[in-house]
């Protein structure tokens, strides 16, 4: 199934430091092409992940190098609050004051949170 994959995407911002190094551990061990997360659905988040390669004569010189294994990537994982922020957002969308118990919405808190 893994030789499916060109790559793999090692660094996720909203990812633990535990799933980004699994990811990066799978990547190595099947020479994948490794790429940064930079889908920001936030502007505070643009340019927080980046996809990089030394030098490229534009977006074909670029994803030439990225399939020859050329690239790497900078960034690191969000903070605790910044995670809680954009995941109150997915609260909201997943029901929040829609009359389930306190309970439930404090499970539903963790389970986003991954806590």
């Amino acid at each position: 199934m893994i030789k499916k994959f060109d790559g793999f995407e090692v660094l996720n911002r909203f990812n633990t430091v535990k799933n980004n190094d699994k990811a990066l551990a799978m990547a190595k061990k099947h020479s994948l092409i490794m790429t940064a997360g930079t889908d920001s659905h936030f502007k505070f988040n643009l340019g927080k992940t980046l996809n990089c390669v030394k030098k490229a004569d534009g977006v074909e010189d670029f994803l030439k190098q990225l399939k020859k294994r050329k690239n790497f990537v900078i960034g690191k994982e969000s903070s605790f609050l910044n995670k809680f922020c954009v995941d109150s957002r997915k609260i909201f969308a997943a029901g929040w004051g829609t009359g389930w118990p306190l309970g439930r919405r404090t499970e539903v808190v963790i389970k986003l949170l991954g806590l």
